[in-house]
């Protein structure tokens, strides 16, 4: 039985809870030996639809997106592949909020497309202006000094406009979050300098969220509207230190558990990011001293999540998708990556294989009627890091921010949940 130390051990927390529910043991022991003792059969190839998100047309993110594009075409007609960004002006059409929002977005499109912002003899300088309608942002383009292109894009200074720049105006105190659907969530989000070990989002009431970003010594909290970061240092408390860092954020009722094989124990933290206390629950894997897995009882685990109240979804160190809920143990056929995110009864996992010619891809699951089936996947130029569900902008519409790395860099980048 060694072949399955995660199905025994998943096995043997769901027995604890429901024999301290008053069920039997014995029925336990008889579904143990139903499923083991079933020779599985060859897995049937699913139907796999994959599919190209669709690009929100926001209209500050369109604006960006639009200059980005110019630019890079530009510098590429010239082999450049740098641009320093100086002397951007809003001239009040954008207040200093949006106008912050827009310069981030300007910045992470252009890293997506393989610009890199830093000094040197290619320059940038724009300013908004209104014209005809239309919200301009002109630019021109510097090298050494001598201006070798002028252009400009445009969005229409409509209504949809209008209601995406409230948004960054400072909310009153009797405030209908309903009437603003339009507060964009950039994509990508950030460009990064270091793989997170994991990303969560954090939301203290209706309208105030952040994105937070995990790391070996340290964990960021980052305005996801302007970009600004707070640094919260987790020096290593561990006995032996890990060349393999692993770690994850795990919300527990109204508190952050901070598990890592670089700390002794979790650090827990209020949502405001002070210091707080508190015991984490012993159904939940620990990660293990000097190697970037997670262990509960027999089992170890590549990633692991929550699954409802009581039940637990999990990866283990064969590449096998399991979940146990409520008394039932359900396995996928097909092996998976090693990054998992759980949207109920749907749960998104990373792709088994090395990206081929750039792609990885997310698979999707649902977990209905006891059983675990792929249902779609869909391609990410990248390789996957990380996959989570969020609202950040709290319009009941989520959205799956995604880790990658890919040619161009280390991008959050959001797509829409599939």
């Amino acid at each position: 039985m060694a072949m399955w130390p995660s199905r025994i051990s998943l096995l043997k927390y769901q027995m604890s809870k429901q024999s301290n529910a008053g069920v039997s043991p014995a029925l336990f022991l008889i579904f143990f030996l139903a499923l083991f003792g079933c020779q599985k059969q060859a897995p049937v190839a699913p139907d796999v639809s994959p599919a190209t998100p669709e690009i929100s047309q926001e209209p500050i993110q369109k604006l960006a997106r639009d200059a980005a594009q110019k630019i890079h075409l530009t510098l590429k007609n010239n082999e450049a592949f740098t641009i320093e960004i100086s002397g951007l002006e809003s001239h009040k059409i954008f207040p200093p909020p949006a106008f912050t929002f827009f310069t981030n977005a300007l910045t992470t499109q252009l890293a997506s497309l393989g610009v890199r912002k830093t000094p040197g003899v290619w320059k940038m300088k724009g300013d908004l202006s209104k014209q005809r309608g239309h919200v301009v942002f002109s630019f021109e383009i510097f090298k050494n000094e001598e201006r070798l292109s002028l252009d400009s894009v445009s969005v229409p200074d409509d209504e949809r406009l209008q209601n995406t720049l409230a948004q960054f105006e400072t909310p009153e105190k009797t405030h209908d979050h309903a009437s603003h659907k339009e507060m964009p969530v950039p994509t990508p989000l950030a460009e990064l300098k270091e793989i997170p070990l994991d990303v969560a989002e954090n939301c203290q009431g209706t309208e105030n969220c952040s994105v937070l970003l995990l790391y070996s010594t340290a964990l960021v909290e980052r305005s996801w509207q302007t970009g600004t970061e707070r640094t919260i240092a987790l020096p290593s408390t561990a006995a032996q230190r890990s060349r393999a860092p692993s770690g994850k954020i795990l919300k527990i009722q109204e508190n952050f558990f901070i598990v890592s094989n670089q700390l002794a124990v979790p650090a827990v933290f209020q949502r405001n990011l002070t210091p707080a206390s508190g015991q984490l629950p012993g159904r939940l894997p620990r990660p293990e001293p000097g190697v970037n897995t997670y262990a509960l009882s027999e089992g170890r685990f590549y990633d692991f999540e929550e699954f409802g109240p009581n039940g637990l979804a999990v990866i283990d160190v064969k590449n096998r998708l399991h979940v146990a809920d409520q008394g039932k143990l359900s396995s996928a056929e097909q092996t998976v990556g090693g990054t998992i995110c759980v949207s109920a009864p749907y749960i998104y996992t990373s792709s088994p294989s090395l990206p081929e010619k750039g792609q990885d891809s997310i698979q999707k699951f649902i977990y209905k009627d006891g059983l675990l089936r792929l249902e779609k996947s869909q391609n990410i130029d990248g390789s996957i890091y990380d996959i989570v569900i969020t609202d950040l902008n709290q319009d009941r519409q989520p959205e799956m921010l995604v880790t990658v790395r890919n040619e161009r860099g280390i991008f959050i980048e959001v797509h829409d949940p599939f």
